[in-house]
């Protein structure tokens, strides 16, 4: 928590990115490829954890686990398209931006009160319109197909009753 001048925190909230980065995955994202340069100061690390996530590791990329990591990204992908796709059939999509992530960004007429009405029913998006060229903006993360055709319904049900 920081404490600042309301002007001024607005100030500086323009220009920061939207989302922060933990001090561990600064260190590691600045650290050395190599295991043995792996150090983080501010962390106790024992040995047996060092281990553990080791064998964690190396359990990841298994043959068994790197199919199944494949096979999650394609469903991902294709569920992707059809999110985009849906949501270029609804009323008040203005646009939605392309994308090689597991998220969709949209722009919507009454961007809020959507985000809003879905949140509310439980359906967890991410509203963007106050970063900078994200006016009207909800980013949503693609899930299963069954969680994706709720978040699709939420919003479909939004411009059938009339709200936006």
């Amino acid at each position: 928590m920081s404490i600042a001048d309301i002007e001024v925190a607005k100030v500086l909230n323009k220009v920061r990115a939207p989302y922060s980065i933990s001090k561990i995955t600064s260190q590691i994202g600045k650290r050395d490829s190599a295991v043995s340069q792996f150090v983080l100061p501010e962390l106790i690390c024992s040995p047996l954890l060092l281990a553990c996530f080791s064998l964690a590791a190396l359990q990841a990329f298994s043959p068994e686990n790197i199919e199944k990591m494949r096979k999650t990204a394609e469903v991902i992908k294709s569920e992707r398209d059809k999110v985009m796709e849906a949501l270029k059939g609804i009323k008040g999509v203005k646009k939605v931006f392309p994308s090689d992530t597991n998220f969709v960004m949209f722009r919507i007429e009454n961007s809020f009160a959507v985000y809003k009405a879905v949140a509310d029913s439980g359906v967890v998006s991410r509203f963007r319109g106050t970063e900078i060229n994200c006016e009207e903006c909800i980013r949503v993360t693609i899930g299963t197909p069954e969680e994706n055709e709720a978040y699709l319904a939420k919003v479909r049900k939004m411009v059938e009753e009339g709200k936006l």
